[in-house]
């Protein structure tokens, strides 16, 4: 891995990088966003499931203190009971149950009437809320208004099937917003890598055509502002150096071959006066 990493060009590896930051945030921010609405939206379900339970234990009073009265309020009792609990509307609620104080089903009402879930309705259940994977249960009690006479219960079980259609929302927003958000930080850092990237580039492509042709009269474009333009003012520079020294040395060279054609010339001229 590091060896291929290492084989990568500098403009690769800098979008490599921004990638792999960007994606990082990006599954950190989507992540964090899930978790938050998935947390809202249980939460205000649950909220509004409870105040729905508040409201039959306060409207239940009616129906409950009527069948206290005895058998001949029972059946008009059953009708207050049954109208209250039309949850039809509801696809939440499995199941909804008045229960007197002694545990006798005053209404109840299923969602699947055909499969009825069991619900165990007790004389003296514990009021609350009780939470399980599959669903929630509330109890509530409830009073006369006279003398806070305890009357009955009122049974809530729901499940969580109106939250599915909310979660898998949320779920592919999120993503569809990783999975953008990944291709516009591919797109922009493939445009701004250049900005680095670039000059580097410049100054290998001067360097390798020195290096092929010995022509040190070549520079450099600068193109910012930044360390990478003072380097590449400082590779000039450099080049501007091994330039004047090379014309040195070649001059000095010149004056040398053109020397040593001097003395070959004197000293032949020497020899033929020696000779005469």
């Amino acid at each position: 891995m590091i060896t291929y990493f290492s084989k990568l060009k500098l403009s690769r590896k800098l979008v490599l990088f921004m990638m792999i930051t960007s994606i990082t945030t990006l599954l950190l921010a989507t992540t964090a966003m899930a978790v938050y609405e998935i947390q809202t939206i249980i939460r205000l379900t649950l909220r509004e499931l409870d105040t729905m339970a508040e409201n039959l234990a306060k409207n239940g009073e009616i129906p409950l203190g009527m069948a206290a009265l005895g058998e001949f309020q029972l059946t008009r009792a059953r009708q207050e009971a049954e109208n209250l609990l039309e949850l039809s509307g509801r696809t939440e609620i499995i199941a909804a149950c008045f229960v007197d104080q002694n545990g006798n089903a005053i209404a109840e009402y299923f969602r699947n009437k055909d499969h009825p879930p069991s619900i165990a309705f007790e004389p003296s259940p514990k009021a609350g809320k009780t939470v399980t994977r599959k669903n929630i249960k509330w109890v509530k009690p409830i009073h006369d208004a006279n003398d806070n006479q305890l009357l009955g219960h009122v049974h809530l079980l729901a499940d969580y099937s109106t939250l599915i259609p909310d979660l898998i929302k949320i779920v592919i927003t999120n993503t569809l917003i990783f999975f953008i958000g990944g291709i516009i930080a591919y797109l922009l850092s493939k445009r701004f890598v250049g900005y680095v990237s670039g000059p580097v580039a410049n100054l290998l492509d001067v360097s390798k055509q020195i290096a092929e042709t010995g022509d040190y009269e070549k520079r450099a474009t600068r193109v910012t502002q930044d360390e990478l333009g003072q380097l590449t003012d400082q590779f000039n520079h450099m080049l501007e150096q091994i330039h004047k020294r090379d014309s040195e040395l070649t001059r000095s060279n010149q004056e040398s071959e053109n020397r040593l054609k001097e003395l070959e010339e004197e000293r032949y001229e020497h020899q033929k006066s020696v000779e005469r």
